[in-house]
């Protein structure tokens, strides 16, 4: 008799569970149903074929433009030869002088540097020697304060 009282029990587990199993599937079904309407209503809003088309166009016409864009890159290249820098500098190197005929004709250009800076190890053993020299050397920056101040008012 107990025996018989412990099957019914796990029949009736069985059964609860089998119920439990049953309502959660009708569940998940129920839920599977209704992301499946609202994905069909977003697939209606959104028109895929549509959308697609569109996609196309607009990749095709991104690949003309950079085509465009590409070929003027190489012409501009192709017309941009290496000697036209040269032809602009000598170009602004005639306007230059155009401008500025006769303006330094009278100027004393001797003591002007004709040379860049030298650099600082140079220019540090230059010092040195300045150093014992004060006196000469300050006469010499002064006179050459003095010329670039000629200079300058004669512009």
């Amino acid at each position: 008799a107990k025996e018989g009282m412990y099957k019914s029990r796990a029949v009736m587990n069985n059964m609860s569970m089998q119920l439990a199993a049953n309502l959660a599937l009708t569940k998940a079904a129920g839920c599977m149903q209704k992301s499946a309407e609202v994905m069909g209503a977003m697939n209606d809003m959104m028109k895929i074929g549509e959308m697609s088309k569109e996609m196309h166009a607009m990749a095709r016409e991104m690949e003309k433009a950079g085509m465009i864009e590409e070929m003027m890159n190489e012409g501009i290249e192709a017309m941009d030869g290496d000697d036209i820098e040269d032809e602009a500098n000598m170009q602004v190197e005639k306007v230059v002088e155009e401008l500025t005929a006769g303006m330094f004709e009278g100027a004393d250009v001797s003591n002007v540097p004709t040379a860049a800076p030298a650099a600082p190890a140079a220019a540090a053993a230059e010092e040195a020697p300045a150093a014992s020299n004060g006196a000469a050397a300050e006469q010499t920056d002064e006179a050459e304060v003095n010329a670039l101040r000629d200079r300058l008012q004669a512009l």
